[in-house]
């Protein structure tokens, strides 16, 4: 059901990708980078956690519940790259096929939990982008709106996001499923990072079409492009105009004193931390 196999060209299969004396010294800085990463995250997450909702009363049930959720996928994506710790490579056979590899190099299970375990690394990293924008604009209706968060908006947003992840992630997930063939030209490939059979994804755009599952897979992987596009607009914007409002809105207030604008400064300085937290897992 991919994408993306190889031409057959008679091209050796250790040909392809980095050499094999380079590729196990990836993989081993890819798996304690992720973990020493992974660990400081996931300890520093349950501390902020247990800091806002335990330690500072001033902070309201919206706000700690919105928090403790943002940092719980945060905890989820650590983790997911603790046990999988991928590798992203580029693959080129010559003369027309060319694809991105997305080596499983952390626990090895059979090869569909691995690949399962794979792909639910890459829907939490997608997630991560759309964290901070939700954020800010659960902040601005807190702000600028007298009937603040409704739960028209939280399925509101939890329905924009189900179908963001699902035009990104999931159909890049599903256009990067290694076929028969791929698996056979390419385990040789992937093999070089850990010496034993691992699973991956292999996404290509330039794969020469001869079936319609092929035709239909590849505008899959077209559509997962366009969405990351659109998500990653979509989010700047969102957080723009929401900056924007509610700096508006509490300039524009008579009643709000310095104590409220200090307050705000501090909740703003909080979400340009996450997103430049989530950018730099990202």
């Amino acid at each position: 059901m991919a994408t993306s196999a190889p031409p057959e060209n008679g091209s050796n299969s250790d040909q392809i990708g980095p050499p094999s004396e380079i590729a196990p010294i990836i993989a081993k800085y890819h798996f304690y980078n992720d973990l020493i990463a992974g660990v400081l995250s996931i300890v520093l997450n349950f501390l902020l956690v247990f800091v806002v909702t335990k330690r500072i009363a001033s902070a309201s049930k919206v706000f700690k519940k919105v928090l403790s959720l943002s940092k719980l996928f945060e905890i989820l994506f650590s983790t997911s790259y603790i046990m999988t710790a991928p590798v992203f490579t580029s693959i080129a056979i010559k003369p027309t096929f060319s694809g991105l590899m997305i080596v499983n190099t952390g626990w090895q299970f059979n090869f569909l939990c691995s690949l399962l375990f794979l792909s639910a690394a890459l829907v939490l990293l997608t997630q991560q982008i759309f964290l901070a924008p939700w954020s800010y604009y659960i902040r601005y209706a807190q702000v600028c709106r007298k009937d603040s968060v409704k739960c028209s908006d939280i399925f509101t947003i939890i329905f924009v996001n189900l179908i963001f992840q699902v035009l990104t992630s999931v159909c890049l997930c599903y256009a990067s499923i290694p076929t028969a063939i791929d698996i056979s030209s390419l385990s040789e490939t992937a093999r070089k990072f850990t010496g034993i059979d691992v699973a991956f994804l292999l996404l290509s755009y330039t794969k020469q079409i001869t079936t319609t599952k092929e035709r239909i897979n590849q505008i899959v992987s077209i559509i997962s492009g366009f969405g990351y596009l659109a998500s990653l607009l979509l989010s700047v914007f969102i957080m723009i105009f929401c900056t924007v409002k509610i700096n508006m809105k509490v300039r524009e207030s008579k009643n709000t004193s310095n104590n409220l604008l200090a307050l705000q400064k501090k909740m703003n300085r909080v979400l340009l931390t996450q997103v430049r937290h989530m950018n730099s897992q990202i």
